[in-house]
């Protein structure tokens, strides 16, 4: 069953009405993404990570050849790192780059957002990092 509810906006923030916040289990202090489509005017909220969690966005640009990823996805194992979302795909105008965003929960990492960087950046197949931290 769909649900809707037709909410004010208040400044520049929109406060999730409770039954919402229920469904979704969203609770203080977690973190949501929300997708727009500008061209619908439409967006997705959807529960990304409880609270607790140290989020970290990682985009990484790389050469798309077997395995890249899995390297990837070893290092951030290794240090203890949570992946809570990921999604990526072959960049069109050059089919040997692939794009990566994940979100990782670095609450139980042994390693800070700056050393991983510097580990990522010496793997070769590492064209470009880029990592964003909330608070």
């Amino acid at each position: 069953m769909k649900n809707y509810w037709i909410v004010q906006v208040k400044g520049k923030s929109l406060i999730l009405p409770k039954e919402l916040s229920e469904i979704l289990r969203i609770e203080s202090g977690a973190y949501v993404l929300i997708e727009a489509d500008t061209r619908s005017r439409e967006a997705v909220v959807t529960k990304l990570a409880s609270s607790g969690v140290k989020l970290v966005e990682m985009n990484l640009l790389m050469r798309n050849i077997p395995g890249a990823m899995a390297k990837v996805d070893a290092m951030l194992g290794s240090h203890n790192i949570n992946i809570i979302y990921a999604e990526g795909e072959m960049v069109e105008d050059d089919p040997g780059l692939y794009t990566s965003v994940k979100m990782l929960d670095m609450c139980r990492a042994d390693v800070t957002s700056p050393e991983l960087e510097r580990e990522l950046k010496s793997l070769p197949e590492i064209v470009e990092t880029r990592f964003l931290e909330f608070s």
